[in-house]
Formats: structure tokens, sequence, C-alpha cells
């Protein structure tokens, strides 16, 4: 039997005779325990122990409630249990309501049924302990992690401002150049100039877009209630689409999340304007679908889909698409576009710890994404 050897074992009871035996029990299977002795359940003159046995008998003379209140209230609270002179159900019950963790009954070989329970709750203790040490490493590792990946966004949030700089000079000098080149009717000299110029443009587009993706870590603050549904109407009044576009939204009743309201905008945006700016077919379809609830040891979360009639992406792509300045095979629109929509849209997710993966859309065309986001606070997304 292993049991730690710096467990000490408190037994309240002033029966001397019992006393006695629990000693030669002791001395007998755990010897290597140190046990402690008190006659009464007097709170202030409990001891530091790692179990206490209570005899059931002493409970009549003090305030069992309160006892068990102020072993809650300790640093380190011990196991607890009680040595029972009756099996009546009532009785056992109101031990355990009240906090007890084994109820012994004293009959037959009562003795070696209370060391299987001290060997249980010793083993408990210790797998407790060795939970909370990795709770506690995990915790300054993640914070570790998180300041790492603070410092990587400050940084590739610098290299974007400053390439943004001089591009912006190159692309003024460009725009005075070509009007120079038009005026004295220098044509091919022109071209040349203007495809130059749309080359300047499309490289600081994507250094604007690597900035923005780099900020997003910082962006994760002022946390708070999130109604899905709502955030989703007001998306589309800010997009303004005209009715030219031609879309069809479907929006199932959403429930309230927990995030960083600007971000989950950000992420909801990014995936509607994907969906209108490569689809190949009228009208645009745009549905959001509640899906459930997913239940995980970090919290509750609600999972829902986002799903659109276009092209569609290929089974082989679907983590790919997710990496930067990558776009489906069947996309036939050829739009211009920076490659980082998806990219920012599962680090969106990812900051809020939750998931978003491509799965089988409902319809032979189109695309279904499923997202995952909590709906209660994460401590460490507040740090």
């Amino acid at each position: 039997m292993e049991i730690s050897t710096d467990s000490s074992i408190l037994f309240i009871s002033d029966d001397s005779k019992l006393r006695g035996d629990l000693e030669a029990l002791f001395n007998s299977f755990l010897p290597e325990l140190t046990l402690l002795f008190q006659s009464d359940i007097g709170v202030e003159t409990i001891q530091e122990c790692s179990i206490i046995i209570l005899d059931e008998s002493i409970t009549h003379n003090g305030s069992l409630e309160e006892f068990m209140y102020s072993l809650k209230t300790m640093d380190n609270e011990p196991g607890t249990v009680v040595l029972s002179s009756t099996s009546d159900p009532v009785v056992v019950n109101e031990f355990y309501a009240s906090g007890f963790q084994r109820c012994i009954l004293r009959e037959g070989e009562w003795g070696l049924s209370l060391v299987r329970s001290i060997d249980q709750i010793v083993r408990y203790q210790r797998i407790h302990l060795e939970n909370l040490k990795l709770r506690s490493k995990l915790t300054e590792a993640n914070k570790m992690l998180v300041e790492k990946n603070k410092r990587l966004d400050q940084f590739a949030a610098g290299v974007s401002h400053d390439i943004r700089s001089p591009l912006a000079t190159v692309i003024m000098r460009l725009e005075l150049l070509a009007d120079q080149m038009k005026k004295r009717g220098l044509n091919s000299e022109e071209l040349l100039i203007t495809r130059s110029l749309e080359s300047s443009n499309r490289m600081i587009e994507l250094v604007q877009g690597l900035y923005e993706y780099a900020k997003l870590g910082s962006e994760l603050r002022n946390l708070e209630k999130v109604q899905l549904e709502q955030l989703v109407r007001e998306v589309f009044i800010d997009l303004d689409l005209d009715s030219s576009c031609d879309v069809e939204v479907t929006i199932d009743e959403l429930p309230t999340v927990w995030g960083s309201k600007k971000l989950l905008r950000q992420l909801l945006l990014n995936l509607i304007s994907n969906s209108i700016k490569y689809s190949d077919t009228k009208p645009i379809e745009l549905e959001l679908q509640w899906a459930g609830w997913k239940e995980m040891n970090i919290a509750k979360f609600a999972v829902f889909n986002f799903c659109d009639n276009g092209p569609g992406i290929q089974t082989s792509e679907r983590e790919r698409i997710f990496s930067f300045f990558e776009r489906g095979s069947l996309d036939v629109t050829r739009v211009e576009g920076t490659g980082l929509g998806l990219a920012m849209a599962r680090r969106i997710v990812e900051l809020h710890n939750g998931e978003i993966r491509l799965v089988d859309p409902q319809n032979e065309r189109g695309v279904r994404f499923e997202i995952v986001l909590p709906v209660e606070p994460l401590d460490y997304l507040t740090e």
C-alpha cells in the first residue's frame, strides 16, 4: 500500500477504547502515518492534517455543520471519514450530505474498511495535488506563450508599417511619372508605369492585410457577451449591399457567445465578403445555421454554420485554404484579392479558443464552414 509518509491522520473521539483500537490498527497496517488525537470537534482546536476520522458519537457534543464548514475554509481541506455505529440510511445520508467522503460502519472487519478508505483518499489527494501543479505549470506556460505571441504581433505590425511608408512614396512618384508620360504622349512608357503602379498598389494592399492580421492578437480585449444573430444583421447593414448583388440571406436564431465584438464582426465580414466576391452564380444564397452546443473541459461552446452556394472548395484543399495567399482551384472568377481573408478568419476564431473548419456542404455546390465559439468567459482570454 503506497501512502505518502507526510500524511497525518486526526482522530476525533472521546472514547478511550476506540482510540486504543485505532492506534493498534495503525501500528499494524499504517505504521508510516502519524496518528493525532482530539477529544472534541471545536473549530479552534482543529490540528493540521491530511485526513480527519470522526467518531459519530461525538457529533452530538458540538455543531457538525459548523465543523464541516470550517474544514472547507482551510487552505488544505482534509479528507473526512466518519465511524458510525448505525446503518440507518437516513443517518448515513446525513453524513454524506454534510460532506463526509466515507462512512464506515463499525461492525465486522470495519478496521480493514477504514484502512482501504484512507488509502483511497490519500491517493485522490495525491492526484489532486499533481493536477493543481500541472494546472499551475500550464497557466504559466500559457502566459508566456501569450506574451511571446504579443511580441511577434508587435514585430510583424512594426515591419508592415515600416514597409508601407516607402511603398507609399514609390506609388506617389509613379503616379507623377505616369502623368508626365501621358502629357508627353509616351504611351508605351505610360503603360509600363501604369502596370508598375498597379503592382505597387497590390503590394501595399498585401502589406496592409499583413498588418491587419498582425494586429488581431492585440485586439482581443473588451470581451463581452455578443448576441451573434444581432451582430450578423449589423454586418449586413454595414455592407449596404446593392440590389444588383442579388443576395438572399437566411439567418437562424443564433445564441449569445463570449468574445471580442470587434473581432467577431471582422470574422463575419470576411466570410460574407468572400462568398459575395467569389460567387459565380445568381442569386447568391448565404445561410447562417444554428448547429447546437459543444461541451468541452474548458467551457461550453456554441456551434453554427456559414453556408453559400458558390463554386465550393475541393476536399483536398479544405485545410490549405486557411493558409496565407491561398484560394480554391474551383474559383473561376479570378477576382483580385490578398488571399488573407480565411487566414484572418481562422486566427480570430483561434484567439477565442474556438474552431473553424470546412465540412461537407448540404447541397452539391457551395461551402459550409463549421464555427465553434465559447459562450462563457475563459480566464486566460482576459489576461
